[in-house]
């Protein structure tokens, strides 16, 4: 998913300038660890170039335009302030039960593995219809209780949405 940031759009730039904006991973090295460029704040995750839970930089740079880009090497080279940024990894479930099996009136208790940064809210759907828990760690249980005239056998549970503390699965 692409993260923009804010940009207020009040710079001031010459008739040739470019105003662009960089994403780079080390701030002891700003032009020498450029991993994307953008003509917009908004850059998404690359997978190849980029990692999640790794904190990367974003600034503004301008300066002469040589061939649609700033030119790195103007003497009236500018850079902004840095804003930081953090790709979170998409949560994940995992629903185990001890036993599938159901009877008339029995309930089960369902047992979700999680990864992501909890809290999490956690949205499934069975025979009884559709639950939302939120649990608070990386693990949980909650019951599913098949409605009266349930046939016996097992029964399907499935996770229809899935939240964390920084990201949305549908």
């Amino acid at each position: 998913m692409p993260q923009p940031l804010t940009h207020n759009g009040d710079e001031v730039l010459d008739a040739d300038d470019l105003l662009q904006f960089i994403l780079f991973s080390d701030l002891n090295d700003t032009l020498g660890s450029i991993i994307a460029i953008s003509n917009t704040p908004t850059f998404s995750f690359n997978p190849v170039t980029m990692q999640t839970g790794v904190t990367y930089y974003v600034a503004a740079i301008a300066g002469n335009n040589v061939g649609g880009n700033v030119d790195l090497n103007d003497p009236c080279f500018d850079i902004s302030n840095v804003a930081e940024l953090i790709w979170h990894p998409l949560p994940e479930v995992e629903l185990q039960t001890d036993n599938s099996d159901v009877c008339a009136g029995d309930c089960r208790t369902l047992t979700a593995t999680l990864t992501g940064t909890p809290p999490f809210t956690l949205t499934v759907s069975s025979p009884s219809g559709t639950t939302t828990v939120t649990i608070h760690n990386n693990t949980g249980t909650f019951q599913i209780c098949p409605p009266p005239g349930t046939p016996p056998g097992s029964f399907t549970v499935q996770a229809t949405a899935l939240t964390d503390a920084y990201c949305t699965c549908q």
